[in-house]
């Protein structure tokens, strides 16, 4: 569930040590209700007018699948254009930016989904479970965010 299926199942043993003895009951429960909003996030954001935010989703992630990820991507899409037609926050443009989103380590997909669209960016590390940074694809996933924090 955590890790993709090629994850050694010795390698687990050894994350486990890592982990609290029990989890609290209460963290279920807060993952029903939103708890910050995509226009406060937006809105606090210094620098880049609110267009800088990567999200990433593991391709085998079974607890907060990719679908999901792209949902909230275009949540953070559609909030941003709200802002930018409010006058909160200005257009991103990618070439005053300085954002080569070919060259940034983030790839689009067949879906279109995935890629830097209005300032808000979206990866998919193949083959990696819910774990991307401890998961066996983790170097992908470092060289996306490397590259994408060297854009910025």
């Amino acid at each position: 569930m955590f890790f993709s299926k090629e994850y050694p199942t010795n390698l687990v043993a050894v994350f486990e040590q890592f982990m609290a003895e029990y989890e609290a009951l209460l963290w279920p429960m807060a993952c029903m209700f939103r708890y910050v909003t995509t226009r406060t996030i937006l809105s606090s954001l210094v620098g880049w007018d609110g267009g800088r935010v990567l999200l990433i989703a593991g391709e085998k992630d079974v607890l907060v699948t990719p679908t999901l990820v792209a949902r909230a991507a275009e949540d953070y899409r559609t909030e941003r254009r709200k802002l930018v037609v409010e006058r909160t926050l200005k257009e991103v443009n990618s070439e005053e930016q300085g954002v080569d989103t070919k060259s940034a380590g983030i790839p689009r997909s067949r879906d279109g989904d995935v890629g830097s669209i209005d300032g808000i960016d979206y990866s998919i590390i193949s083959k990696s479970g819910h774990h991307v940074q401890n998961d066996m694809q983790w170097e992908e996933a470092a060289k996306v965010i490397s590259n994408w924090l060297g854009n910025l």
